[in-house]
């Protein structure tokens, strides 16, 4: 009950604050976020009693792979599309970068260990 109006007071004043500001897209916005709010509250709550605890730092390393895995991704689009290449291959060259540094990435953050990769039949000659 307390996480409940917690969350509608901080989503009302976010609704207010952003809606005043942005229109119908901060009204959105706050009520976005009070959705969020109130399944984090929940989630913690919930954890808290049943003892549920939740490595962290592996959510961030997937956070910053999907981040670089983006910046790459648009930046080969945009690259592609102004150097002149047709359509196909700029989206296929995006989703190709896109990919490989993702996976990279998760390799070299140490997100994904070897013998997760080891277990994908395709990949346990790659990484014996």
């Amino acid at each position: 009950m307390r996480n409940f109006i917690a969350s509608t007071l901080i989503e009302a004043s976010a609704i207010f604050v952003f809606g005043s500001q942005l229109g119908i897209h901060g009204v959105i916005w706050g009520m976005s976020f009070g959705i969020v709010l109130i399944a984090l509250l929940n989630f913690l709550s919930v954890s808290r009693v049943i003892g549920f605890s939740l490595d962290i730092r592996s959510w961030i390393k997937v956070g910053f792979c999907c981040a670089a895995m983006m910046i790459f991704g648009q930046s080969t689009f945009v690259f592609m599309s102004h150097a002149g290449f047709p359509l196909l291959w700029t989206v296929a060259g995006s989703i190709a970068a896109a990919w490989f540094t993702y996976v990279v990435s998760l390799i070299s953050t140490n997100a994904v260990k070897r013998h997760d990769i080891q277990r994908i039949p395709l990949l346990r000659k790659v990484f014996p």
